[in-house]
C-alpha cells in the first residue's frame, strides 16, 4: 500500500519541477518597444519584440561567426556566463550587456569569447 505522504512528497517534487523549467525571459526596451531574450538554459536568445501595435515572435543565432575557411559558430555552440551588465533609465532597462565563453577548449582560430551588447 502506498502512503499518502509519498503521494503528497511525489506531487510536490513534479510541481517543483515544472516551475523550475519555466523558461526565464528578460526584457529590455524604453516603454514603447521591447525586446525579449528568453535562457535556454545555456544562452539567451531574442525570441520576441513587443510594440505598442502588437508582437512578433523570432528565433535568433544573436550572432553567427564564420571564418574564412567556411567554419563557423553560432551562440549554440556557447555558454552564457552567469552575469549580465543591465543599463537602465530609472524606468526599465535599455541595454543589455552578454558575455559567452565555451562550454569546453577553445577551437584553433575561435575567439576565446563573445560579448554581445
Amino acid at each position: 500500500m502506498i502512503r499518502p505522504s509519498f503521494v503528497i512528497a511525489c506531487v510536490s517534487i513534479c510541481l517543483l519541477s515544472l516551475l523550475h523549467a519555466a523558461p526565464v525571459v528578460f526584457k529590455i526596451g524604453d516603454g514603447r518597444f521591447s525586446r525579449e531574450l528568453t535562457f535556454d538554459g545555456k544562452a539567451w536568445r531574442t525570441t520576441r519584440f513587443v510594440s505598442v501595435t502588437g508582437s512578433m515572435e523570432v528565433r535568433s543565432d544573436e550572432f553567427h561567426i564564420r571564418l574564412m575557411d567556411d567554419r563557423e559558430w553560432t551562440v549554440s555552440d556557447f555558454v552564457a556566463e552567469k552575469d549580465m551588465i543591465g543599463t537602465s533609465n530609472g524606468e526599465s532597462t535599455t541595454s543589455l550587456t552578454i558575455r559567452y565563453r565555451w562550454p569546453d577548449a577553445v577551437p584553433p582560430g575561435a575567439p576565446d569569447s563573445v560579448v554581445v551588447r
